[in-house]
């Protein structure tokens, strides 16, 4: 590895770490919310929804991972971007890759299902809520 490589890497692992430091920020700023509302129904939801953005949190840490992966494999292999283009199709893959494993899980689909469930269930209660309000 070259001085270049060298610093492209360093340079490289910084801006991964900054990505994941915010992912991080945004996702203890969403935890930290806790609903007003006194509804179960919401409340069911309401954890359901934390846990898929929890979810989505971890795929966005695997993917950065992966991209890092990848773009190392390509400079040691002695190739280089040609333009930003290249880096975001690169980026693009490595979420699509990550993202096809999770959707593959059957824990993602027992889930996704419950998380379908308490969205439903809430919407419902708040339908009837309301028309138990014009009534």
């Amino acid at each position: 590895m070259n001085s270049n490589e060298f610093h492209f890497d360093s340079q490289l692992k910084q801006w991964i770490e900054i990505l994941k430091k915010q992912l991080q920020q945004n996702q203890n700023i969403f935890n930290s919310l806790q609903p007003n509302d006194i509804n179960n129904h919401f409340n069911g939801y309401w954890q359901q929804h934390k846990n898929y953005l929890d979810i989505l949190f971890d795929f966005q840490n695997q993917s950065l991972d992966l991209l890092y992966l990848k773009i190392n494999e390509k400079i040691h292999d002695g190739k280089t971007f040609q333009n930003f283009e290249e880096i975001y199709a690169l980026w693009l893959e490595c979420c699509e890759s990550i993202y096809a494993k999770i959707l593959a899980n059957e824990q993602y689909h027992d889930f996704y299902a419950n998380y379908i469930n308490a969205l439903f269930t809430y919407l419902q209660q708040m339908k009837n809520s309301n028309l138990n309000r014009v009534a």
